[in-house]
């Protein structure tokens, strides 16, 4: 008897007590519990252990990176950048530090020619990619609505350095030279010059923009004394503009310009003295919001072979200046205001010109193809004006410097300095 006692007591027996089919499970048991109530424990010495409490510990033991589960979707920036209701993030950045202070699509000037209200169109490094941070609304390199950035009308001189404008940009410009004496001959000489262009920008491959602009330009000098009675020069320039521009990226653009032209007074056939092949290439880089370096070559096909530099600094150290300070063309802009329908700049600028043409030379004893080169310097205050779908310009000018050199037999000669009145208009 004593015996069977020990015996059950090292050797507990499992007793199964099943439930009648007229035992419920109460209502208001989660199904766990139930679950529970329907399984028996297990008697094991010292305590009792419920099977659900062993599963839910093998659950919390289990190894969570021992497998994946599969899915159907593929992570995808564009789709999150959506969701987030941002636009995704282009591969185009110019400038990828800092933090901007303006966000794509900010504010633009529009028809009604107000400045902006509590923005600064000089910003810090930063913008989101693909946005030039000189520049209101979206960058036209990248067309309209592209990221969605809507692209408002751009100001030159509000803006800094002036960005692309897409479609075509017909151009007229006048001028003229009142009479001034020639040097040498005896004589005067009155000049009147045109210029006309019709420039057509658009995308050419992701990153860079091609300009192409058909090109006409006349020139009438009419000379006095001598050679009032017996010479009138009428020249004219056919030209065609091609330039293939880098957009800016990582602070860095390039220019590469080859502008092929005929310049002649129709007077007798062509030779290669009415070819003028003219060629630039240059950089620039974006030191900071305010300052952009220049640095290139250019090169003039003339009487002489002249090589220049293209470069120097363009500096805007706020919405009011700019100071483009380039050779051969520079020029220092202040804004002046908004009056009659358009905002106003007023500048001073600077221009180093030499032209080119095959002339008739027969009149003077010379031959029928000679080549005459025309130099001068020119130094001008102006006002230019934007009017939303057009601007124009107007300003006086000293012109100095000139004079005269020809290919043969034809020695150079220096004309008066005298004042040159220009106007323009571009749409």
């Amino acid at each position: 008897m004593e015996h069977d006692r020990k015996s059950r007591r090292i050797r507990p027996e499992l007793v199964l007590t099943p439930r009648t089919t007229s035992e419920k499970i109460p209502p208001l048991l989660s199904s766990a519990q139930a679950v529970s109530r329907q399984i028996p424990s297990l008697p094991i010495p010292g305590r009792t252990v419920n099977p659900f409490s062993v599963c839910l510990m093998l659950l919390l033991s289990a190894d969570p990176q021992a497998g994946t589960m599969p899915s159907v979707y593929e992570f995808s920036p564009k789709l999150a950048a959506a969701i987030r209701g941002q636009s995704p993030t282009p591969i185009y950045d110019p400038f990828n530090s800092g933090a901007g202070t303006m966000q794509p699509g900010g504010p633009t000037m529009g028809p009604t020619l107000e400045a902006p209200m509590g923005a600064d169109p000089y910003q810090s490094f930063g913008m989101p990619a693909g946005q030039d941070p000189f520049m209101y609304g979206g960058d036209p390199a990248f067309g309209p609505g592209v990221y969605g950035q809507p692209c408002g009308p751009v100001f030159s001189g509000v803006n800094g350095p002036q960005p692309y404008r897409f479609g075509y940009i017909p151009k007229l410009e006048i001028g003229y030279i009142p009479q001034a004496p020639v040097k040498d001959l005896g004589s005067d000489v009155e000049m009147f010059e045109l210029d006309t262009e019709l420039r057509h920008n658009s995308p050419f491959v992701p990153g860079w923009v091609f300009s192409s602009a058909p090109q006409f330009d006349y020139r009438a000098w009419n000379f006095g004394g001598p050679l009032s009675n017996t010479y009138r020069v009428n020249l004219y320039r056919f030209g065609w503009d091609l330039e293939l521009l880098k957009v800016k990226s990582n602070g860095w653009t390039l220019d590469f310009d080859f502008n092929p032209s005929i310049n002649t007074d129709t007077e007798s056939n062509l030779t290669s003295n009415a070819w003028n092949f003219d060629t630039r290439i240059a950089a620039t880089y974006q030191v900071d919001p305010t300052l952009m370096l220049v640095l290139g070559v250019q090169y003039w096909d003339r009487v002489d072979d002249i090589i220049i530099p293209h470069a120097g600094v363009v500096y805007t150290p706020n919405d009011v200046w700019e100071f483009r300070l380039l050779f051969p063309k520079a020029r220092i802009s202040r804004f002046v205001g908004h009056f009659w329908g358009g905002h106003h700049w007023l500048y001073l600028s600077s221009e180093y010109n030499v032209e080119a043409y095959q002339i008739d030379l027969t009149p003077v004893g010379s031959g029928p193809s000679n080549r005459v080169q025309y130099e001068d310097w020119r130094l001008a205050l102006g006002l230019r004006s934007d009017h939303v779908t057009f601007d124009k310009f107007i300003e006086v000018a000293w012109d100095l410097g000139r004079n005269f050199e020809f290919e043969d037999n034809i020695q150079k000669f220096d004309a008066g300095n005298q004042v040159l009145i220009r106007g323009g208009i571009r749409f």
